[in-house]
């Protein structure tokens, strides 16, 4: 496969991933403000953080903290590992990307109550 097939391929899976995150954020809109998940007071503190500066400036900074899907693809990727500070946590740690960098997805949640109490993408 030629380097150009190669980046006409990334294209077309980036253009269709696009189109899957706004089908589910319509989705989502459409089913409502009742969410699947709740965040402790102290995860919940990261919804609305806004990047200050650099190239994402004035996005969400874990935006990914709405997405329903996002934590529901980290929690099939891979064993969730039981908390031994959070009853009935579980916390995943799985290799992914975010804005382009790979790091980890970092997820702690209770599953049976679908309480999130961390929730992070490291480098």
């Amino acid at each position: 496969m030629a380097v150009s097939d190669v980046f006409l391929v990334k294209s077309i899976a980036t253009g269709i991933a696009k189109l899957g995150v706004e089908a589910v954020a319509d989705a989502t809109a459409e089913a409502g403000s009742e969410s699947l998940y709740t965040y402790t007071e102290t995860a919940g503190n990261h919804l609305n953080q806004v990047v200050q500066r650099g190239e994402n400036a004035g996005q969400l900074a874990r935006p990914y903290m709405n997405s329903p899907l996002t934590i529901q693809e980290i929690m099939s990727a891979g064993e969730g590992v039981p908390d031994v500070d959070f009853p009935g946590g579980m916390n995943w740690r799985v290799p992914g990307i975010f804005r382009g960098s790979e790091g980890t997805w970092e997820l702690g949640i209770n599953p049976e109550t679908n309480l999130i109490y961390h929730f992070n993408f490291t480098h």
